[in-house]
């Protein structure tokens, strides 16, 4: 933009990004840590959570108008 004025959509846009990726991070890094700490168990106990597709998980369907 030339005014460097950002829209409201655009501001959505980018709060939505934050909220996929950060949801993301968090995720898989749990994920991952959970993964280590049930691999260290006497019996080899292998627990993993499931995959999700973060934008389902972490982002509202858009509104309809």
């Amino acid at each position: 933009m030339v005014s460097g004025e950002e829209t409201e959509e655009q501001k959505t846009h980018y709060f939505n990004l934050v909220r996929y990726n950060g949801g993301s991070i968090l995720y898989s890094s749990a994920r991952e840590y959970l993964k280590l700490v049930a691999s260290r168990f006497p019996l080899g106990i292998g627990f993993q959570l499931p995959t999700v597709s973060p934008k389902d998980a972490f982002i509202p369907p858009a509104k309809e108008s």
